[in-house]
């Protein structure tokens, strides 16, 4: 049975166009959200299930674990709801998981917007740090966590790694074989001044919860 996880974060324009851009078999799609949706026309998708985005989610960290704790699967792949897939990239996206059962696959360019993560990664590493409020890092922190000392910081706000350092990590698309497109509609370019200042307070405190955990851990984080 083939389920893919998606999250509403911002409005019903970008989970329309991620829903229509779906071009292969999804058993259930569960969409978590935290307004009013009817999705329906798409040939591919067999069945949705909506749930409430409520007040006991208070991360992306804590939305992701719940994801993978709602449910036993061989693999649970994670989508934002602001991408679109070109041509062939899903079908592709899964027959990789499918084959790769001992590995985090994270897309190229965009890691964490469409990932899969299997048991073996989490009975391994572990849930993500749901330390990391609302939004920003928690998915470095997962890659810190796994990478180590392959991780560079190159500054207190931004990491560079290569996921091919571990065997646990596998680049999807690396040679740009698929398109897939990050929509940025509705996201911090178009917020208002008093939204984008709470989304700038979110980054703030999440780069220093991370750099206070890992200063110790990895020898590139003696800042």
């Amino acid at each position: 049975m083939r389920v893919i996880f998606t999250i509403v974060y911002s409005n019903d324009i970008n989970i329309k166009n991620l829903y229509n851009s779906i071009d292969c078999d999804v058993d259930i799609l569960v969409i978590i959200t935290k307004i009013k949706l009817n999705l329906s026309g798409n040939k591919f998708v067999k069945n949705i299930i909506y749930k409430d985005y409520n007040y006991k989610f208070q991360s992306v960290a804590q939305l992701w674990n719940h994801c993978i704790e709602s449910v036993d699967l061989s693999n649970y792949i994670i989508i934002s709801d602001d991408v679109v897939f070109g041509t062939g990239f899903l079908q592709s996206f899964i027959n990789s998981t499918d084959s790769n059962p001992n590995k985090l696959q994270i897309t190229k360019n965009l890691p964490f917007a469409c990932f899969s993560i299997t048991p073996y990664i989490i009975e391994k590493y572990g849930l993500f740090d749901e330390n990391y409020k609302q939004a920003y890092w928690e998915d470095s922190d997962y890659i810190t966590n796994i990478l180590r000392d392959h991780v560079t910081q190159i500054t207190p706000y931004l990491i560079d790694f290569n996921a091919e350092d571990s065997e646990d990590i596998l680049l999807f698309n690396k040679n740009d074989e698929y398109e897939i497109h990050h929509v940025h509609c509705g996201t911090y370019k178009q917020s208002s001044e008093e939204h984008r200042k709470h989304i700038d307070d979110c980054i703030n405190r999440n780069t220093l919860y991370y750099n206070l955990k890992w200063k110790n851990k990895n020898k590139a984080f003696d800042l």
